[in-house]
């Protein structure tokens, strides 16, 4: 029996940095236009003390929980482009 090639054993090194960086981006300009299936918060609420966007929207209502969205799309892209310099 032949053995199948793995898809991603042939992918770039580069590309899992590229991927972070595309959900950062995503994710940040989901939260600075308002989309709302970014910003909805309808489900159901954490109760976890650490809760990072619960904790904004309780502190700075609508515009905590897009300036903590925001935050995590630029942790996202922060990490990708450290995962693209790791991998040259």
């Amino acid at each position: 029996m032949e053995k199948e090639q793995d898809f991603f054993a042939n992918l770039p090194k580069e590309t899992g940095g590229l991927v972070f960086i595309a959900a950062g981006l995503l994710q940040f300009i989901g939260a600075y236009r308002r989309w709302k299936w970014m910003l909805d918060m309808t489900g159901e609420r954490s109760a976890h003390p650490l809760g990072f966007l619960t904790l904004m929207q309780d502190l700075f209502g609508e515009d905590g929980v897009r300036i903590g969205i925001m935050i995590m799309g630029l942790i996202l892209i922060l990490c990708g482009v450290v995962l693209m310099a790791v991998a040259e």
